[in-house]
């Protein structure tokens, strides 16, 4: 995808005219550009990459209205035709939150933002989001891992060495054998709350919102803590947890999560060819079982 060739794109679909860009991100799954200073572009590269597109397009505004942080509220979309669609929004202002920014006076604003956060997030009605994303019971979830369960024994085992093959068929059998892994009440998560997509404004020290819902279900509440137990630790995961009310299993089925992070890069990096995502996902398992 050429970046002259997408600015044409927005000029033929949109009103929106592109006096100056910037190349954001040039994935195997997007390719983003900053148009004006002001308002970010992302063009799918694949078809299931562009329904979940079309998924955060009619998810965003319903958001805008029940978050306290910004979330990208789509301005200019196209999505018929071959691809590849897009999306253009507003750029919220802010840096990626990484963890040498905690520890200071803002640590405690930006617990009580990201728990406020998550609680009004989770309490969205699922009426509100009519069929919009897939819904997943106790029971559907754990269909999900069961398939996850078979991918990892059929294209992840024979990558990796025994020891690190044996802990992670160990612990996927040991969450899908415990009911209570499975006994909580769906609700809506973003389901990829890492540090690469929540935004901070470093003059303030507070949030200022939450991008790439792309990933977003209706789901396990717990998971949405496994992107702050990785990469804040289990302290400030903790903290927010406290905060918003949550129960102390919920750390349990994050720290599960966190664990078994790399079979998503690895299944990734096989679908889409890409050999460094899958060494890197391979990586990440053998330090989690050494």
């Amino acid at each position: 995808m050429e970046p002259d060739a997408l600015v044409s794109l927005v000029h033929m679909h949109t009103p929106f005219r592109v006096a100056e860009y910037r190349l954001l991100l040039e994935g195997w799954d997007n390719v983003v550009l900053l148009a004006n200073g002001s308002h970010v572009f992302r063009f799918t590269r694949r078809p299931d990459v562009a329904e979940q597109l079309r998924k955060e397009a009619e998810l965003l505004p319903t958001l805008s209205r029940r978050l306290t942080l910004r979330v990208p509220v789509p301005e200019y979309t196209w999505m018929s035709g071959p691809l590849p669609h897009f999306m253009g929004y507003r750029m919220i202002p802010g840096e990626q939150l990484r963890a040498n920014r905690l520890g200071g006076s803002d640590s405690g604003r930006i617990v009580s933002s990201l728990a406020l956060f998550l609680a009004q997030l989770q309490g969205v009605s699922l009426a509100d989001l009519g069929d919009l994303m897939p819904r997943h019971t106790g029971g559907d979830w754990r269909d999900l891992y069961l398939v996850l369960r078979e991918e990892a024994q059929r294209l992840v085992k024979p990558r990796l060495s025994q020891r690190a093959a044996s802990g992670l068929l160990w612990d996927l059998d040991s969450y899908l054998e415990d009911p209570g892994n499975f006994r909580f009440r769906p609700s809506l998560i973003h389901h990829d709350l890492s540090s690469d997509h929540i935004l901070y404004d470093s003059s303030t020290g507070d949030l200022t919102g939450v991008i790439d819902w792309g990933d977003a279900c209706v789901g396990d509440p717990a998971f949405d803590i496994t992107g702050l137990l990785a990469d804040y630790g289990p302290a400030f995961a903790k903290a927010v947890m406290a905060t918003k009310g949550d129960p102390s299993e919920y750390l349990g089925r994050a720290g599960f999560y966190v664990k078994i992070i790399g079979i998503y890069s690895v299944l990734h990096g096989l679908d889409v060819g890409d050999g460094a995502h899958v060494e890197a996902g391979l990586r990440r398992l053998e330090t989690a079982y050494k």
